[in-house]
């Protein structure tokens, strides 16, 4: 995650061109997004807290 960032700001100097960036840019896009999906498939073998199990 914090190495999104940093390649983000590569793109950027101000914090609107570094919003931009995360949001525009497909290399950065392709970097959260196969975070996203680590993350999700890492989180889905735990229960969620509070619900029960069907």
């Amino acid at each position: 995650g914090v190495q999104i960032g940093i390649n983000a700001k590569k793109y950027s100097k101000t914090l609107k061109e570094f919003r931009h960036a995360v949001i525009e840019n497909e290399d950065i896009q392709g970097q959260i997004n196969k975070l996203r999906g680590e993350v999700e498939s890492f989180a889905s073998q735990f229960p969620m807290p509070g619900l029960e199990e069907r």
